[in-house]
């Protein structure tokens, strides 16, 4: 088995903050188990939630204001309450795909400041018993 997991994708397009994180395991197997239940193991399993839509100014101070040595909560507070005043911030799951046996299964979903979800996601099987 091997995973894998990385936040290392940071961008600011137009001052906005969108980051995500990569996580996956390939390569899941359990010899104890019997092989016709065994071959429906997922061997391969990936997810890449992200949250995008922040303004990075905001982000900025309330980091600057967290780390300079004294925090405190109520200090904080206000610089909390601006990274989501603006509107525009969104969590996702930019790629969601796994396997189980031959079917594959793959999909997306965004949640946007209205709450309205946008979903998108596909089926595919190389051929199932």
């Amino acid at each position: 088995c091997h995973s894998t997991g990385a936040l290392r994708h940071v961008k600011a397009p137009d001052g906005k903050l969108h980051t995500w994180i990569d996580i996956g395991v390939d390569g899941l197997d359990s010899p104890t188990l019997p092989p016709k239940i065994a071959a429906y193991l997922p061997r391969h399993f990936e997810i890449k939630p992200s949250f995008s839509g922040i303004q990075m100014a905001d982000v900025a101070k309330l980091a600057l204001d967290a780390t300079d040595g004294k925090p405190d909560d109520d200090r904080l507070e206000p610089d909390m309450a601006a990274v989501l005043s603006h509107g525009g911030a969104s969590l996702g799951i930019d790629a969601l795909s796994f396997d189980l046996g031959p079917a594959r299964f793959s999909g997306t979903r965004t949640i946007p400041p209205s709450g309205i979800m946008r979903t998108s996601s596909s089926v595919s099987c190389s051929r199932f018993i």
